[in-house]
């Protein structure tokens, strides 16, 4: 894989000049497998933080520019799972204008599949298609723009399906777990604090879209025992819902490389392992 640079529809010619464009360097299979993301943090690390700011920011903002990347898989340990894995695809979609996310869950009776689309030039959570379990035991497909929501339930057992349609605040909303989302928003200097609409289910059996805060702690060096190492950012994440994420982050793939998750003191901790080209 040659160098390059990846230009977003919007266009742009030096990547210095405009924000939409980024440099990246490839590699071979085997150099990604034992260093999956050896790209060095930016200098723009050293830009001044207005402290006390907070930048809003929505599908569509100018600051997402999407590192080329090869379709990959890989695996992240977990404690739910009956093999202590559960595997996330990435794939490029069309003619590259839609990032397909898919999760594969094994669990002690089943396995759990479900896809996710987000558009690669504005990170929209455009659709998705998978077990559901908000208001209960079913699968949901669901179709999510900047004008709003047209999601069709379907409750496992003989009850007919719903469908729901409503409208969306900030332009949409992001799908950022396991995703090239948040790489896509980097570097950011150290102390940067932004927030990103993200949908979430509700009493009376609608959803909404609303604002989860992050805040990049700081950049480092992340070495896992798979053996994959990268140079991150790492970043807090306080989700709407209550929860906090604190997410290791590179600009190659596989782009998150470690999360962990407090709910209500448990910590559960996911690192990317078993990464490979597809």
């Amino acid at each position: 894989m040659n160098e390059g640079t990846w230009v977003s529809k919007r266009g742009a010619s030096d990547g210095k000049a405009n924000p939409r464009v980024r440099r990246w360097l490839g590699s071979s299979p085997f150099l990604l497998l034992l260093s999956a993301c050896s790209m060095g943090a930016s200098g723009d690390e050293s830009d001044p933080v207005d402290p006390g700011k907070i930048i809003a920011m929505a599908p569509g903002d100018d600051r997402f520019v999407t590192p080329v990347f090869e379709d990959y898989s890989v695996d992240y340990n977990s404690r739910t799972s009956k093999t202590g894995l559960f595997t996330v695809q990435v794939r490029k979609t069309g003619s590259g204008e839609k990032i397909s996310v898919v999760d594969i869950i094994p669990t002690e009776d089943n396995v759990i599949v479900a896809q996710r689309q987000i558009d690669a030039d504005t990170h929209n959570f455009d659709f998705s298609a998978g077990p559901y379990l908000a208001w209960g035991t079913e699968f949901v497909v669901a179709q999510n723009d900047s004008e709003g929501y047209n999601w069709t339930r379907v409750p496992v057992g003989s009850s007919p399906p719903q469908q729901m349609t409503g409208k969306l605040d900030h332009n949409g909303s992001v799908s950022e777990m396991f995703s090239p989302t948040l790489a896509s928003l980097m570097p950011m200097p150290v102390g940067t604090v932004f927030t990103l609409p993200e949908v979430y289910p509700r009493k009376g059996e609608f959803v909404s879209a609303e604002l989860d805060q992050y805040t990049v702690l700081r950049s480092e060096r992340l070495t896992l025992e798979s053996g994959l190492s990268c140079d991150c950012w790492v970043l807090e994440k306080k989700a709407w819902s209550g929860t906090i994420d604190h997410i290791w982050v590179s600009r190659k793939a596989p782009f998150e490389m470690r999360r962990i998750r407090d709910v209500g003191g448990r910590d559960f901790q996911s690192d990317a392992q078993n990464y490979r080209e597809l």
